[in-house]
């Protein structure tokens, strides 16, 4: 949901609409920046999301323990905690990952002659 609205919103600032309905680059907006913080290509994302999943997993883990009456109510209030205090880091790469994959996308649209990103040797895909 986070990765369609920032594209999506992407897209509204480089595109205008065309007569039949469709959206036309703007190549004179291209390429860009992230306004408010850094672009982060996928390598970075996926550590990242290891991060993350490093979090959940000890919360598992605790949660586990706790069931089986082995378990530290307080280590587990920490560990949702740290989770926690981790997933504003972790959107963040979630939303420069976005405008980097954009960026890249519509940077090779704007070199293009023809209107299909497949015959001018735009490989990338929109995460529309």
């Amino acid at each position: 949901m986070l990765q369609r609205y920032y594209a999506v919103l992407i897209l509204s600032e480089h595109t205008e609409p065309t007569e039949t309905g469709l959206l036309a680059l703007m190549n004179e907006t291209v390429p860009f920046t992230r306004p408010d913080g850094d672009m982060c290509p996928y390598e970075l994302l996926n550590i990242g999301a290891e991060g993350y999943m490093v979090h959940e997993g000890g919360i598992k883990h605790l949660i586990a323990g706790g069931i089986e009456e082995q378990g530290d109510r307080q280590e587990l209030l920490e560990a949702i905690d740290t989770a926690e205090a981790y997933l504003p880091v972790y959107n963040d790469m979630v939303i420069g990952y976005v405008y980097y994959e954009m960026n890249r996308y519509l940077t090779c649209l704007s070199q293009c002659t023809d209107v299909s990103a497949v015959t001018c040797g735009c490989s990338t895909y929109l995460l529309l």
